[in-house]
């Protein structure tokens, strides 16, 4: 190589590491305002007890797990569209609504439903 991709190549550890810090402080909670954090939290909540209860519902009548838990977060997706159209809260706010929290369900019931699919 020459000398002058060898001098491109020593600024790059550098700007890894500047953007791996922006990229953590964008990950954190500690970035979110306190009612946007709390929506995360129970977020995490609501997906951990629809895991439990589709792997329940899975073992005790026969089902594909997979396809299981896609029906149970598409409801829980419809629940959270449901709420947050009942409380009036805007698509486009600064802050985590309900809204976005149906789009993650919905995301979630995509992805289980497409991998109940291809895993057969």
């Amino acid at each position: 190589m020459c000398d002058r991709c060898l001098g491109h190549m020593r600024l790059w550890p550098p700007a890894r590491l500047a953007m791996g810090a922006q990229m953590r402080q964008f990950w954190a909670l500690s970035a979110l305002d306190p009612v946007s954090r709390r929506r995360v939290r129970l977020l995490g909540l609501k997906l951990l007890i629809t895991v439990v209860f589709g792997v329940a519902l899975a073992a005790s009548h026969g089902y594909p797990t997979l396809a299981a838990m896609a029906l149970l977060c598409g409801w829980q997706s419809l629940i959270a569209a449901m709420a947050a159209l009942l409380q009036h809260q805007r698509v486009d706010a600064a802050m985590l609504t309900g809204w976005d929290e149906s789009a993650i369900f919905l995301g979630i019931a995509s992805l289980m439903r497409l991998a109940s699919l291809v895993l057969g």
